[in-house]
């Protein structure tokens, strides 16, 4: 099992240069391979910050200025699962991502303000990102069009939609919109 160093320094080795876009990619890798493959990705925990998933410690060795190197510790297929995390969530950037997380349940349920860097737990992952239907470990361009719909939206009414809905609205509601079966709770 590689760490999550190894998982940030391969993430750095396929171009990620934002450190905020790196942390949400490290969450995403994590959730998908617990979807996928039923076992996580690396062993760290992640946690629910205010900017979205964090893996405390790849951030804190980054601020010190330290190095992430060992992106060869990887499998080929943990390799595989961070390929098409940052072949689908790649073209995002490091905000979006962190808005696309406040929308998703995982980090919505975990994070509380009076509760400070809650663990996000790897069961809640494996359901929400396991519940969306995939093709192989192809991540469906459905759930693409309910992200770039979700993240289309005026900034005043996507903040209206975080603090309104934290918990119900979801990718898979904009999903289920787009394809004609609900309105979606920032609708009614």
């Amino acid at each position: 099992m590689a760490r999550a160093r190894d998982v940030g320094a391969y993430l750095l080795s396929q171009g990620v240069q934002d450190r905020l876009e790196l942390q949400k990619l490290l969450f995403y890798s994590q959730a998908w391979h617990l979807a996928w493959h039923g076992a996580p990705l690396f062993p760290e925990t992640i946690r629910a910050w205010d900017c979205g998933p964090v893996v405390g410690e790849v951030w804190y060795e980054l601020s010190r200025g330290g190095a992430l190197t060992n992106a060869s510790a990887l499998t080929p297929a943990e390799r595989e699962t961070v390929d098409a995390v940052c072949a689908f969530y790649g073209t995002f950037s490091g905000t979006q991502l962190s808005e696309l997380t406040h929308l998703e349940r995982p980090w919505a349920e975990a994070w509380r303000p009076e509760r400070p860097n809650p663990i996000i737990p790897l069961d809640a992952m494996r359901a929400y990102y396991g519940a969306i239907p995939c093709e192989g470990k192809v991540i469906p361009e459905s759930y693409r069009r309910g992200i770039e719909l979700l993240l289309g939206l005026p900034p005043e009414d996507l903040a209206a939609l975080l603090v309104d809905h934290p918990t119900e609205a979801t990718t898979q509601d904009a999903i289920a919109f787009l394809e004609g079966r609900e309105t979606g709770p920032w609708l009614s």
